[in-house]
């Protein structure tokens, strides 16, 4: 089955395997995996998953989630870095239709916090070399 990615502050704060139905979804309609996105794209995920479960009680909506965010290359269309090379970002004024938060300015260095560990689960993205597609 071989290995697959994590992150140190994930496993910390209870953010483990399994993946939810979302999370994969998201992985495999964008085609990246967990290595490619950057830290503010998992505090995105994670409020709008908790604003869908806690605040509407519902699943978290793929329609609507594409519907307030797009994925962005980092640092740019030319050039991806191999971690953390796709950022999500708020669509343009859809801060008008949703909550406000404020991401904080300074970002630790998480790039050296990543492992591998064995893939327990088929369901899970294989590891392909190289920045996102």
């Amino acid at each position: 089955m071989g290995e697959i990615i994590s992150f140190v502050p994930y496993l910390e704060r209870r953010l483990g395997f399994p993946y939810s139905f979302f999370f994969s979804g998201f992985l495999r309609y964008y085609r990246i995996q967990l290595h490619h996105l950057t830290s503010y794209s998992f505090v995105h995920i994670s409020i709008f998953v908790h604003l869908c479960k806690a605040l509407m009680g519902i699943e978290p909506h793929f329609e609507l989630f594409r519907f307030l965010f797009h994925l962005k290359p980092q640092p740019d269309f030319y050039v991806l870095d191999v971690v953390g090379g796709a950022g999500l970002q708020l669509r343009q004024r859809k801060d008008r239709v949703y909550i406000a938060y404020s991401l904080s300015s300074k970002v630790i260095d998480w790039k050296p916090k990543w492992f591998y560990v064995e893939n327990q689960r088929e369901n899970f993205p294989v590891i392909t070399p190289g920045p996102p597609i």
